[in-house]
């Protein structure tokens, strides 16, 4: 076939494909904070999952953790889970935890970037909101770093924000969040 007649083959169906992909909804920069939040009301019922990315450093090592937001506050409820496969040089160590006040997505490195991907499935439906991420972190001096991991909140509740904490010290950097079109 070709390109034309495969195009006119798709009659209604190219309003679908048209709508497919991400939407930028925002990008900000932050610079030498220990967190940040998302607007509230970043997610609404425009989008059932979103994408969120930060590219960050940090000023030491230290651990990210993700928090779901509602009206404007952190939920830290003992409600979030976490697994995830650790690798790094010649090591790779699983983790996994439940019952916790955050997801733990990734770190920041002082001497290096560190790139972040995180998917947010359904956090605006009053359903189990579940995340899954990729970090990798490059140190100046050091092999690279890659965490792959799942967490979430156990509860169906309606969430309209996030936010990224670092567990010591700050970071800074630019995150960039889309939304799956439906």
């Amino acid at each position: 076939m070709t390109r034309a007649r495969d195009l006119a083959n798709l009659g209604d169906n190219t309003s679908v494909l048209e709508n497919q992909g991400l939407t930028l909804i925002k990008t900000e920069s932050f610079s030498a904070v220990g967190s940040f939040s998302l607007a509230t009301d970043t997610f609404t019922s425009t989008y059932d999952n979103y994408l969120l990315i930060v590219d960050h450093i940090g000023s030491g090592t230290a651990d990210l953790q993700f928090r779901l937001r509602a009206a404007g506050s952190d939920n830290s409820t003992g409600n979030y889970q976490l697994q995830y496969l650790g690798a790094e040089s010649t090591t790779s160590y699983p983790y996994r935890s439940t019952n916790q006040t955050f997801t733990q997505v990734g770190s920041t490195y002082s001497t290096g970037r560190s790139i972040m991907r995180l998917n947010i499935y359904a956090p605006k439906l009053s359903q189990v909101t579940q995340v899954e991420y990729t970090v990798a972190m490059k140190a100046a001096t050091t092999a690279p770093t890659i965490y792959m991991g799942s967490g979430g909140f156990s509860l169906t509740t309606a969430f309209d924000s996030c936010s990224i904490i670092t567990a010591s010290g700050t970071f800074s950097g630019t995150y960039y969040i889309y939304g799956y079109k439906k």
